[in-house]
């Protein structure tokens, strides 16, 4: 299920302050965030950033002092107790400690929270429950009968009683193992495409990030938003990107071009580059951000860069192989080399997207392109030879470094994209 263009939760100006007089200390600064139906929040932050106090107060839990919070339309800002209530139970929390009672069932756990809306079957609600989130044959087990990804699995259980709109996970994984930790995020991802849940997980687990929409941290008080769908796209570029030196592969030098083996790998490159694309403008149409167009826009662009380089460096490698042999062991071989430093350096900036790489691969590229267009308008006549074999080995020579100049522009236009890309 894609994202609503609506948010569920509309958090806008939110700030909050402890203690009083001399001692008041804000720990909130002006937080603005949305949070739309299917869509999976993470927030992260050190200890005391102010992780749990934003999660109480768009849950309901704790009184809004200055800004907006809206949850499901409710305003929590001023709202009185009845419209708390009712804002709360479009929310499922699901706690560190799962917070159930030792002394009842998993079934009782459940219909304690079922009880509030369907007192006539609740036994029976409860039972489909756990069966949806894997422990039917369970439910007769108290919690100190089940493993820890079982109990969580009850607390899952239970937040989604009501059928909320919006689910609260607080450090869900910390109690847990890896494997349980990962069952037991896959299922909250599930929940979140599935049902059309709005998720919000407050974590320090990074193992995790991987389920995220968007990634919030907070950092003394402010929220840093990364857009974790946008990050993905940039990372299979980067992938793609990084087999680009092998097609030299496919071009000995002490045999003919495996055309046959790489052609194969050139439409898979193909449709690889074009599926991102569209994600791209998927991606685009479902947050409705003007900032998630203009960085959509430099990832296409460059997509598109990436393309023309790996259709011009597949050039190159067949002009390399048919110049003359003394021409491809001297300066081909060396405009070779030297392509394939570019081509590393520029997949360094693609997977680390680092201001001080992405400014290292302009600068090569501009430094690279200077010295193509010298030894380009270099006289053309070679000692000890004659006009007419001077000349097609100056023609090669003019193909290769035609190739390079173009190849390292390319590059050029991968860094001014991959810097446009970092501009929020």
């Amino acid at each position: 299920m894609h994202p609503s263009t609506e948010p569920i939760i509309a958090v806008r100006g939110l700030r909050h302050t402890y203690g009083e007089g001399a001692f008041v200390r804000e720990v909130l600064h002006g937080i603005d965030v949305d949070l739309r139906a299917g869509e999976i929040a993470i927030i992260m932050g050190h200890s005391g950033s102010g992780k749990t106090t934003f999660l109480t107060l768009v849950s309901a839990l704790r009184a809004v002092q200055t800004g907006s919070v809206r949850v499901a339309g409710q305003e929590l800002h001023g709202a009185t107790d009845a419209a708390l209530t009712t804002a709360r139970r479009e929310i499922g929390f699901i706690f560190q400690k799962h917070n159930l009672i030792g002394a009842l069932t998993a079934r009782q756990n459940v219909q304690m929270a079922v009880l509030i809306d369907r007192p006539a079957d609740s036994a029976a609600a409860a039972d489909a429950l756990l069966a949806q989130v894997g422990l039917r044959g369970h439910e007769h087990k108290r919690p100190r009968e089940l493993s820890g990804g079982q109990q969580q699995r009850v607390a899952i259980a239970r937040a989604l009683a009501r059928r909320p709109r919006v689910i609260m996970a607080d450090e869900p994984t910390a109690s847990l193992d890896a494997q349980t930790g990962r069952e037991i995020i896959d299922f909250i991802q599930s929940l979140a495409r599935t049902e059309g849940c709005a998720v919000m997980i407050v974590t320090h687990d990074s193992r995790i990030l991987d389920v995220a929409d968007r990634i919030l941290t907070l950092d003394d008080g402010r929220m840093i938003e990364t857009d974790a769908i946008f990050e993905r796209l940039a990372d299979e570029l980067a992938e793609l990107f990084a087999g680009l030196p092998q097609v030299f592969a496919y071009f000995p030098e002490d045999g003919p071009p495996r055309l046959a083996e790489y052609q194969p790998l050139r439409r898979q490159f193909a449709a690889a580059t074009e599926a991102l694309n569209k994600r791209a403008s998927d991606h685009v149409r479902l947050r409705l951000k003007p900032e998630a167009a203009h960085r959509a826009d430099a990832l296409q662009q460059m997509l598109a860069a990436v393309r023309s380089l790996e259709a011009l460096l597949c050039e190159f490698a067949g002009h390399l192989r048919s110049a003359p042999p003394d021409l491809q062991r001297g300066t081909g071989h060396s405009l070779q080399l030297a392509l394939e430093t570019v081509l590393l350096t520029a997949a360094d900036a693609l997977r680390t997207r680092d201001p001080e790489d992405i400014d290292l691969l302009a600068r090569i590229a501009s430094d690279r392109s200077e010295a193509m267009k010298r030894l380009r308008d270099a006289p053309s006549l070679r000692p000890g030879t004659t006009s007419a074999s001077d000349a097609a080995w100056h023609d090669a020579l003019f193909a290769l470094t035609n190739d390079f100049a173009r190849l390292i522009h390319l590059h050029g236009q991968i860094a001014h994209f991959l810097t446009e890309m970092r501009r929020r």
